[in-house]
């Protein structure tokens, strides 16, 4: 076989490595296991807002909500539509216990609230508390996946984890009716380093770099 058809197989089969296998997102109810999974973790406990004593919470609903990178917004960015504290009018008051801040966000029919995330985020965790009915909360990322998180009854906060295989850059909040607590908002961040596929494609660079010489000497 001829040194230049040898180039160009290897330069296929190596573009065909290259090319992405697609997203997976795993999912976890178990934060002793998510903590396994995952390192350089930073947590939002909301316990740095500056609340006053009466009434007990602020609404950030039309300008939002950023702590350490990460920002919350309320949509629409109408009235009632994130607020945090410890008293909101309309989650549990002190949910996540006594004295402790947390988010209440209004996801209310087509409502909801979104964090986005600061670059290279590959893991995400949270509280979570649905105020009517205990209903289950559906949690949407930027990478397409969504996952529905079920309640606990009796004001039970839950706690759902997610580690995935690309970086994400949002999370949205939705549920089927009223209002949803969360608190202890946690993420991943890694390093950045080459990508698998932009390793392979220098790869194939550098061997057709080498054909082409001995081609030369050939000629």
């Amino acid at each position: 076989m001829k040194p230049a058809t040898v180039a160009l197989i290897a330069m296929i089969a190596l573009t065909l490595l290259a090319a992405p296998a697609g997203a997976t997102m795993t999912y976890y109810n178990s934060q002793s296991s998510w903590e396994a999974a995952t390192s350089n973790v930073f947590t939002i406990d909301f316990n740095d807002v500056v609340v006053p004593t009466s009434p007990g919470y602020i609404d950030y609903s039309t300008t939002g909500l950023q702590l350490h990178d990460v920002t919350f917004t309320a949509n629409p960015a109408t009235a009632d539509g994130i607020q945090v504290g410890n008293a909101s009018p309309w989650c549990y008051a002190n949910a996540f216990g006594a004295g402790n801040y947390f988010l209440c966000g209004n996801t209310y029919l087509a409502k909801y609230f979104e964090a986005a995330l600061p670059a290279n985020v590959m893991a995400v965790a949270m509280n979570l508390l649905p105020v009517t009915y205990a209903n289950p909360v559906t949690l949407s990322f930027s990478s397409g996946d969504t996952q529905v998180v079920p309640a606990l009854p009796n004001a039970t906060p839950v706690f759902a984890g997610f580690v995935f295989d690309e970086p994400v850059s949002w999370v949205k909040f939705e549920a089927d009716s009223n209002f949803t607590g969360m608190d202890n908002f946690a993420y991943s961040q890694i390093t950045e380093t080459p990508e698998v596929s932009t390793l392979l494609l220098a790869g194939a660079g550098l061997i057709s770099l080498l054909f082409a010489r001995r081609l030369r000497r050939f000629c």
